[in-house]
């Protein structure tokens, strides 16, 4: 990797840990320029991608998060996060059938034991989320304080 591309990954963290900062205060508006700004320095940055789909669903800009939850699975495709938020971004739109691919998904890159649907999916009816693999309600990253996820470097 060129030293450049090292400089605009470094640049591009900088920009997505500023936008957490911001969206943990509340600051939406700024948060999703430093996630737009950190996506324009690394376009194969899933986190950032992650992180934008969620201020979008914050702010009920419901289609831009759900592309960009798509874009952040497309680039990561074993990010248990990724996929346990597009899996409650789908549970909140009633889209339930959808919801569950993604939410077993979610359990399973996780390694989570707990019996339950996950993602808000309701216990019963036709939607309920199953898979063979274990189960949990909690988000993957439950052990972490910030809802959003940083880039790992």
């Amino acid at each position: 990797m060129s030293r450049d591309k090292k400089d605009h990954i470094a640049l591009s963290d900088e920009h997505n840990s500023r936008g957490i900062e911001l969206a943990d205060r509340g600051w939406l508006d700024e948060a999703v320029k430093e996630f737009q700004k950190a996506i324009e320095l690394d376009p194969d940055s899933a986190h950032a991608h992650d992180n934008l789909a969620t201020v979008y669903s914050e702010k009920k800009l419901y289609r831009e998060a759900l592309a960009e939850y798509l874009t952040a699975i497309r680039l990561e495709p074993e990010s248990a996060t990724a996929h346990y938020n597009l899996g409650v971004l789908l549970t909140s739109q009633r889209r339930y059938a959808e919801a569950a691919p993604h939410c077993a998904e979610a359990r399973r890159l996780s390694g989570a034991a707990a019996p339950s649907p996950g993602c808000g999916i309701p216990r019963s009816g036709p939607f309920l989320c199953r898979s063979t693999a274990s189960t949990t309600s909690r988000p993957p990253s439950a052990a972490s304080s910030s809802w959003i996820v940083p880039a790992v470097s």
